[in-house]
């Protein structure tokens, strides 16, 4: 999946999205258009915009943007 197909959905506001990464669960939830929950193993934060929620570097120290091509198992 691409980091653009990403943004597209959670801009939609239409569901969660899991994953795992790095033998990790994660995921983002998109409460409203400026709400987003994001959790990867045991970190979570919560964030205001998906520019926020595609650069914050909660996944292992990277960003969605960056890992969005070696995610696994997706669900949406």
């Amino acid at each position: 999946m691409s980091a653009a197909d990403i943004r597209k959905h959670l801009e939609s506001l239409c569901s969660h999205l899991l994953f795992d990464f790095e033998g990790k669960s994660c995921g983002v939830d998109p409460l409203a258009s400026d709400y987003f929950d994001m959790w990867c193993g045991g970190d979570t934060i919560t964030v205001k915009s998906v520019d926020e929620v595609m650069n914050s570097n909660l996944f292992n120290g990277h960003t969605l943007l960056e890992i969005a091509d070696k995610i696994e198992n997706i669900e949406m």
